[in-house]
């Protein structure tokens, strides 16, 4: 189940933001097939267990968006 979407400011998907816990367990094969599709899809997976600090997260994402600011749509 997807946790969070993060788009641009045109509502462009950027990533799926995945918050992994104790009910995941066990699932990691539906995990990876997953997150492979949403590759196929150019949207990057963002899984977390156990969950992450703010300022990790700000960082992750931070990382993220300026990766793909290059390659997002107009």
């Amino acid at each position: 189940m997807v946790a969070f979407v993060l788009c641009s400011q045109k509502l462009h998907v950027i990533a799926v933001i995945e918050l992994d816990d104790s009910n995941h367990a066990g699932r990691e094969r539906q995990h990876k097939e997953r997150d492979a599709m949403l590759k196929l899809a150019a949207y990057a997976t963002l899984r977390y267990a156990p969950l992450p600090t703010q300022p990790a997260l700000r960082a992750t994402i931070g990382q993220l968006l300026t990766q793909q600011t290059v390659a997002l749509p107009v």
